[in-house]
């Protein structure tokens, strides 16, 4: 497949323009040396990667069937999951959606990058003496962007899904979509040992190469 980076480089990751021939911080110096194993059948992770995505930003509250009611609209879902804390059950704010076939993933991951794919989920107030407020699938919202990736889609889009109403009742989160970068790129290290995509300048762990933070023309 080609609508996705084969390699990752750690040093070319941490800067803007891919050129950087020297580390500039220590995340890069130990990721350049890190030794990941990607995740497999004794992790549990059995699924085809080629029609899995990542999906990042999540709010706290969303659930593993809101995602996959959230973004069914894109094709028929085989698995989604929202990945917890082992221990507290919280969540880390990030999952994985599978697909049936590798185009709805690939659609999705396109989408994303014409636009901004925003999931919304409606709370219901919980008037009667119980515990928390329940959580119901809502909309999908998607706003225009110029958020690019660094794999040079030739995709015309005419026009983008029509965009949820707001609503002050809707718990909303603009997510990432990405592909498993961990499972189909050669040379993947995450942030955890000092590489992966994105970030925040105040961070000091600031990655480009994404659709989020995509590499930029040197400048002369």
């Amino acid at each position: 497949m080609g609508w996705y980076a084969k390699r990752y480089d750690p040093l070319q990751a941490g800067s803007i323009d891919g050129k950087s021939v020297d580390p500039h911080d220590h995340a890069i110096k130990r990721a350049m040396t890190a030794k990941y194993r990607k995740p497999n059948d004794r992790d549990g992770v059995s699924t085809d990667p080629e029609k899995t995505l990542f999906i990042g930003n999540l709010t706290a509250s969303t659930t593993s069937d809101d995602l996959k009611v959230a973004l069914s609209r894109y094709g028929e879902i085989e698995k989604a999951i929202v990945i917890r804390n082992k221990i507290t059950g919280i969540s880390r704010r990030y999952g994985f959606v599978t697909f049936t076939d590798q185009q709805s993933a690939l659609d999705l991951f396109r989408a994303s990058r014409k636009h901004t794919i925003s999931v919304e989920f409606k709370r219901q107030s919980a008037t009667i003496a119980n515990s928390h407020n329940t959580i119901t699938p809502g909309l999908v919202e998607v706003q225009k962007t110029n958020a690019i990736d660094n794999t040079s889609l030739d995709t015309d889009f005419d026009e983008a899904p029509e965009i949820a109403g707001l609503d002050p009742t809707l718990d909303s989160s603009t997510v990432l979509v990405d592909f498993e970068r961990s499972r189909v790129m050669e040379g993947w290290v995450p942030r955890r040992l000092g590489g992966g995509i994105g970030g925040k300048k105040e961070s000091g762990q600031l990655r480009f190469g994404g659709g989020i933070k995509p590499f930029r023309f040197p400048i002369e």
